[in-house]
């Protein structure tokens, strides 16, 4: 069970560290813009974005963003485009300083959303 609850992005990103701030934001930003059904909620009591039957939590440490994802595949898919991070079985950890950019990261989501675009219920 993951007790998922929806959070206020403003509140939350009022809260977090600087170094931090423009990284959720762009994340954020992001995932709603691909897929605005998408909300940031907590997930096992972390912010995070359910997408269909995955996840993505975002754990802010002192200093890297690490990124946690419940499809172990996509970790280890991506895990060779991120040279720099430390990847472990379903985490990837981005230091603030040697990543300037989250294209990355944001591939992964794509093919996390479009996963899910293609399996969600239409309306």
């Amino acid at each position: 069970m993951t007790n998922n609850k929806e959070i206020n992005f403003n509140a939350y990103i009022a809260s977090i560290k600087e170094e931090a701030k423009p990284w959720i934001i762009e994340v954020h930003k992001y995932i709603t813009k691909k897929e605005p059904s998408i909300k940031l909620e907590l997930i096992y009591g972390l912010p995070g974005y359910k997408i269909g039957g995955d996840y993505i939590i975002l754990k802010i440490n002192v200093q890297n963003l690490a990124i946690h994802v419940s499809s172990f595949d996509l970790v280890k898919k991506f895990s060779k485009d991120f040279e720099k991070a430390n990847i472990g079985k379903g985490c990837i950890r981005i230091s603030y300083k040697k990543y300037k950019n989250l294209e990355i990261l944001k591939n992964l989501i794509d093919e996390m959303i479009n996963d899910y675009q293609q399996i969600k219920p239409k309306k």
